[in-house]
């Protein structure tokens, strides 16, 4: 890993992501990304790593660590670990097909649902990276613009506004109900709204939908619910009711970590002999011990040497001594084994009557 200042040091644009510019910053000398950033995240960079890129750069880590979506409150990048229930993407990387493939500038904020547009551009950004799959840039209408730019402002606000952090959380969760009930007809849209992704809507759940005019077209559904508590209402009103008919319900595609072969049943070795029945009662036993050991703090001293019930003091028949020898022996064992030791179950299998081989 590069310990000194690099020679070639490109500018940090402003609100450009960490990991587009450890990009530029490596391919400019020509070193892998790999030397300067471990992984080409946009948050959770650790502050020993954001040395190593300062080191090589001469950039602040303030600055380096203002350009991660760490700088923003769990409302909007989620919460710490798996990053659920904010607006970050998971999987997904969006791109501006105009001004990326010029520039390899990728916006921080470009890793948010919140943010679906190139607003230099004016532009919807794309999941696509090369020029020959890449889509023709759409242009984005008007009105869908000014609520990108509304929720520009809204975003820079949680960082220090409980009311604004609030509100994103309300409209991320209006944003999972209308796209799991959102078609051609509700909720009601401009004439010039994007197209919507039926599959990548119903995907939207613990994380945003992967596909940005589906996006942009369920944040136009949503924004009427920023300036209107009427209208959030009437959208929570009319979500639910076509979610409990399932109107134009499809269902959701399977999460992508859902094992594809069942996993088999676990069995645990038996004695011959020794039946699940047997392996029941032991494990009743077990946990009645479990209990006497945990609150009265029964110990292997306090078994005797001889089992004895009720009314045989001092000594039971002494026909019954071999057999009541071994009940105490294998009593011993077993809370000797919730205690640290070691537990014989031929012992206690002795005890059920269940023949042993020699």
């Amino acid at each position: 890993m590069p310990a000194d200042l690099l020679p070639v040091r490109p500018h940090l644009v402003d609100g450009e992501a960490l990991h587009s510019y450890a990009t530029r910053l490596a391919h400019a000398n020509g070193l892998a990304l790999t030397e300067l950033l471990a992984r080409p995240l946009n948050v959770g960079i650790t502050t020993a790593r954001a040395r190593i890129l300062s080191a090589a750069s001469g950039l602040p880590v303030e600055q380096l660590l203002e350009a991660t979506l760490d700088r923003y409150p769990p409302a909007i990048r989620g919460t710490a670990g798996t990053h659920r229930g904010g607006w970050r993407l998971h999987g997904a990387k969006w791109y501006c097909p105009r001004c990326t493939p010029l520039t390899g500038i990728i916006r921080r904020d470009w890793a948010l649902a919140l943010h679906p547009i190139c607003r230099g551009c004016g532009i919807f950004l794309t999941r696509e990276t090369t020029p020959e799959t890449a889509p023709a840039p759409q242009v984005a209408d008007r009105e869908l613009l000014d609520v990108v730019d509304a929720l520009l402002v809204l975003t820079e606000d949680t960082r220090t506004n409980r009311q604004a952090r609030a509100t994103t959380r309300r409209l991320s969760r209006l944003c999972v109900l209308i796209a799991q009930t959102i078609d051609d007809q509700w909720p009601h849209r401009p004439a010039k709204a994007p197209l919507v992704e039926v599959t990548a809507a119903r995907g939207w759940g613990c994380y945003p939908a992967e596909d940005p005019a589906t996006v942009a077209a369920v944040l136009l559904a949503a924004a009427p619910a920023l300036t209107s508590p009427a209208a959030e209402r009437e959208l929570i009103r009319d979500g639910y009711t076509r979610l409990r008919h399932a109107t134009s319900v499809v269902p959701r595609p399977a999460p992508r970590y859902r094992p594809t072969r069942p996993t088999p049943a676990r069995t645990r070795a038996m004695l011959p002999g020794f039946t699940t029945a047997d392996r029941e009662r032991l494990d009743w036993l077990s946990a009645q011990l479990g209990r006497l050991v945990t609150v009265p703090g029964l110990r292997p001293r306090h078994i005797p040497a001889l089992a004895c019930l009720p009314g045989e003091e001092p000594l039971p028949d002494s026909g019954v001594w071999s057999a009541r020898a071994n009940a105490a022996i294998a009593l011993y064992m077993l809370v000797s084994g919730l205690t640290g030791g070691f537990v014989a179950v031929g012992f206690v299998a002795r005890i059920e009557g269940v023949p042993l081989p020699v």
